[in-house]
């Protein structure tokens, strides 16, 4: 089977495309069908996912997706399993390959049984075993593993802050976070990790972190008040810390003059369902600091110093545009 050309973009898509012809199938879901059409209209890139699924619906001759999920005990487990179902088969069919679906299915199910996770505006800290202090942000989904040669934390999707407690094992025990990108080696030290799909970013805050690319072995010390991009190949130089890197650990978002496309899409990923910022409002710049523990709220003081209108489908679906 030929390269896949599909870009990480266009693979998110297909998913909530699928999701979407999953729910639709729900006849006692009342708001899908609105909440649908207001997400198939906001990107180029949703009407060419919904027509890519739509078109493998039609050629399969409709999938054996099952009505009343409501009354089914199992009903999440089973909408999950055909939304799988369709997106394998849409990905198949333009030319992913299985191994490809394979690594998308693995790192969907790892995030899905996670040991510790959190949904969207959702933040949790624990105390780990060694004493290690470590915070879930938003949509965050993470592995611990403590064996007698090392400590590990493996995070397939979110954001994660740490601080490494001094190991009382003899020997002590190297302290890693590991991503499908790469592994961090913590030298003593509190930092942050964010990991999406393509990169993962790396923030030190106090002391030192080691980066170990995956595929290449290039290696990198990130050292206090910087950080860094990476991906499985290469590592970005370092770039100052913003003042504010760990306001997300107090459910505060600090920002100057970020375009307020920018900022729509960071505060999305704390509010289940669907926030976006339409073309004219895009490059309004904005500066302040915003309550993730409450997103209407912040919309609200964005649209207080900023020429714009929020359109809400639903509680949970919102875009904003210029007045």
């Amino acid at each position: 089977m030929s390269s896949p050309t599909i870009d990480p973009q266009q693979r998110h898509a297909l998913s909530q495309a699928s999701e979407w012809y999953v729910r639709l199938q729900d006849k006692y879901d009342l708001t899908a069908k609105a909440e649908w059409q207001f997400w198939h209209d906001a990107s180029p890139t949703h009407s060419w996912a919904w027509s890519q699924v739509s078109r493998i619906c039609e050629q399969m001759g409709q999938l054996p997706v099952h009505a009343g999920f409501h009354a089914l005990n199992q009903s999440q487990d089973l909408k999950d399993r055909t939304r799988r179902q369709l997106l394998k088969m849409t990905l198949l069919t333009l030319g992913v390959g299985f191994a490809g679906w394979q690594g998308v299915r693995s790192q969907t199910g790892q995030a899905l049984v996670a040991e510790y996770r959190t949904s969207a505006g959702q933040l949790s800290r624990f105390t780990l075993d060694d004493g290690s202090q470590l915070v879930l942000n938003t949509d965050s989904a993470v592995d611990v593993d403590f064996d007698a040669q090392r400590r590990l934390v493996t995070l397939y999707r979110g954001e994660i802050s740490i601080r490494t407690a001094k190991d009382e094992a003899i020997p002590a025990r190297p302290f890693y976070v590991k991503t499908s990108d790469g592994s961090l080696r913590a030298l003593g030290t509190y930092f942050q990790v964010r990991h999406t799909e393509g990169y993962t970013q790396l923030s030190v805050l106090e002391h030192a972190v080691e980066i170990v690319t995956q595929k290449t072995g290039m290696q990198a010390i990130v050292e206090a008040g910087q950080q860094r991009r990476f991906d499985a190949k290469t590592i970005s130089v370092a770039e100052e810390l913003p003042l504010a890197a760990a306001s997300w650990e107090q459910a505060l978002l600090s920002v100057s003059h970020w375009p307020l496309s920018q900022l729509i899409d960071e505060l999305s990923r704390y509010q289940s369902g669907y926030l976006s910022c339409a073309a004219d409002a895009a490059n309004l710049r904005v500066s302040g600091t915003f309550p993730l523990d409450n997103i209407p709220h912040a919309i609200t003081l964005i649209a207080r110093v900023l020429p714009i209108k929020v359109r809400y489908v639903s509680r949970y679906w919102a875009r904003v545009s210029l007045r």
